[in-house]
């Protein structure tokens, strides 16, 4: 007995088993693509599980700073790092953390902060760490603080902020990167 009927025998089935064969065929075909459609919908569900994380922001102003004679200028922001996935973050590392400051179309210094930042340890799902980035110059000359106020008071100071981070899933234990440039001014940032 053969499953796929020879064209002498569809020509000799009634309306009602041609009928039940092609609903037979359909069934097998519906009963396959709903078990496919089952594993690749857990396959893709896998990816929501594991942690995901974002950089965000605290409320203006983004980039604030400090002066005084004599102690120069101190630029200061707040980062947070936040896990929007369902599993746990661990072990998180900075592979790359510098900042740059921008003061109009220059750029003016650039500030490798890897070692005096530090990534929590463990991140839970729906949880965030926040932590204050700095930037200072402590020989600017009274002229050179003034001009820089004049400049982020018009919205032409910036730092470019520049992220790499490792971290490890930690059920899975795989390992995951993470990168992301923001510009932080004074009313917005920019990410790139």
């Amino acid at each position: 007995m053969n499953l796929i009927p020879t064209k002498r025998q569809w020509r000799r089935w009634s309306l009602p088993s041609r009928i039940s064969y092609i609903s037979f065929v359909l069934t097998i075909l519906g009963l396959g693509l709903t078990i496919v459609y089952h594993y690749w919908t857990k396959a893709t569900d896998t990816t929501l599980d594991q942690p995901q994380l974002s950089v965000g922001f605290t409320a203006k102003p983004y980039l604030r700073y400090s002066a005084s004679p004599g102690a120069g200028i101190e630029l200061s922001y707040e980062m947070c790092i936040r896990n929007s996935g369902r599993n746990a973050a661990k072990n998180l590392q900075y592979i790359k953390a510098t900042q740059t400051l921008q003061l109009g179309s220059d750029i003016s210094v650039t500030v490798d902060s890897l070692s005096s930042i530090r990534a929590p340890s463990r991140l839970v799902s729906g949880d965030h760490f926040c932590q204050i980035l700095q930037m200072r110059n402590s020989t600017m000359a009274s002229e050179q603080i003034k001009k820089f106020i004049e400049l982020y008071n018009s919205g032409d100071a910036a730092i470019l902020l520049e992220l790499e981070m490792r971290y490890f899933d930690a059920f899975t234990g795989k390992e995951y990167f993470f990168e992301e440039r923001n510009k932080v001014r004074k009313d917005r940032v920019d990410i790139f």
